[in-house]
């Protein structure tokens, strides 16, 4: 494991760096990181109205 931490890091920062944006960038697309956040807060927002509605009922009881 030493040994290949000092390959990398002799190797420096510009050997790895081009490779790193390309992957960044064809799987990090704006609009898809977009949609991901905006499901989430889509399933945070129905969870939250379900338990609002759970906590209500029980109230009610």
């Amino acid at each position: 494991m030493l040994d290949a931490m000092r390959k990398i890091l002799d190797r420096g920062k510009a050997h790895y760096q081009s490779h790193c944006r390309e992957k960044a960038v064809s799987q990090y697309e704006k609009e898809r990181q977009y949609m991901k956040y905006v499901e989430l807060y889509r399933r945070i927002i129905k969870n939250e109205k379900s338990q609002d509605f759970n906590n209500y009922n029980h109230l009610q009881q």
